[in-house]
């Protein structure tokens, strides 16, 4: 993830939030400035298109995934889908998932957005597997993109029924 400046990040942040909150139709330059407190077209001094203010919440959506797959993932020595998932589903993360389904299907949509989250994918399902690989899983890639998909179903539906997680104990 590239270093932004805190303008930057604040704008990220709301580009983020407004994704969450209006879907990636409602990602609009002067949303973000709305969301961020900004004045009018400070979003569009950085991000000069609606393609880079996407860019450029996709990066940071992202960016903080790897970096909590890295942190939760891995937290008793091995590939814990479980404990990622628990920390995805908590409250305090719902506004990032959000965001991050509505830029999965901006990707369905948009070749550029796709190869980005590919790579995205291919680095994870890279990290994961030589993971899964040192703790003696055979056919760890396969296990890893089965893994991911299980792992991504289940967040969808905990993002789109939070009362029914709750209520299910999960």
């Amino acid at each position: 993830m590239p270093m932004r400046t805190e303008r930057q990040q604040m704008i990220a942040d709301a580009a983020v939030q407004t994704l969450a909150e209006k879907g990636a139709r409602g990602l609009t330059h002067r949303a973000v400035d709305q969301a961020a407190g900004l004045p009018a077209s400070s979003t569009s001094y950085y991000c000069k298109t609606r393609e880079a203010l996407l860019e450029l919440a996709m990066d940071s959506v992202l960016g903080a995934d790897f970096q909590d797959a890295q942190d939760y993932l891995f937290d008793d020595g091995s590939v814990n889908f479980e404990a990622l998932l628990s920390h995805f589903s908590r409250p305090s993360n719902r506004q990032r998932g959000l965001a991050r389904f509505e830029l999965f299907l901006e990707a369905a949509r948009n070749p550029h957005f796709r190869k980005l989250l590919a790579d995205y994918r291919s680095m994870l399902v890279t990290l994961i597997a030589e993971r899964m690989t040192q703790n003696g899983v055979g056919d760890a890639e396969r296990a890893t993109q089965r893994g991911m998909v299980d792992f991504e179903t289940r967040l969808f539906h905990i993002l789109i029924f939070p009362d029914e997680e709750a209520a299910s104990g999960s």
